[in-house]
């Protein structure tokens, strides 16, 4: 993957011919600013390209379908919700849920990942 492909945007011409050749394989779509894949968005190329390749090798993995979801930024947590990201380690930064360096709109998709890091370390489920 070239560098241009990690940066907050580009244009489709700033990628490889590999980069446009693996997107049409997998069914990811660019508005110009962010990558789409099975109803996510992604301002990396290579994070759509790598969950679209976990989705390939895990077809038990859950799919929102293919469409391109509305641009939004998060509404504002609850106190509880709050408590239960900082316990997890998600921050709501700029109108997105961040966990390390993915970006999620919902929270619900940030905690499930989370929660999934979580017990694969070894550590218990937070609850609501």
């Amino acid at each position: 993957m070239n560098s241009h492909s990690t940066q907050e945007e580009l244009s489709v011409e700033g990628l490889t011919d590999a980069e446009r050749s693996e997107m049409k394989e997998h069914d990811i779509s660019f508005d110009g600013r962010h990558f789409y894949f099975s109803g996510y968005r992604y301002s990396k190329l290579g994070d759509a390209l790598n969950y679209a390749r976990l989705v390939r090798e895990r077809p038990e993995l859950p799919s929102r379908g293919h469409a391109v979801a509305a641009d939004r930024t998060a509404s504002v947590p609850s106190q509880a919700a709050r408590e239960r990201m900082d316990s997890l380690g998600i921050a709501l930064v700029a109108g997105t849920y961040r966990l390390g360096e993915f970006r999620y709109d919902r929270l619900e998709d940030a905690l499930a990942y989370a929660e999934q890091v979580a017990r694969r370390h070894g550590r218990p489920r937070e609850t609501p």
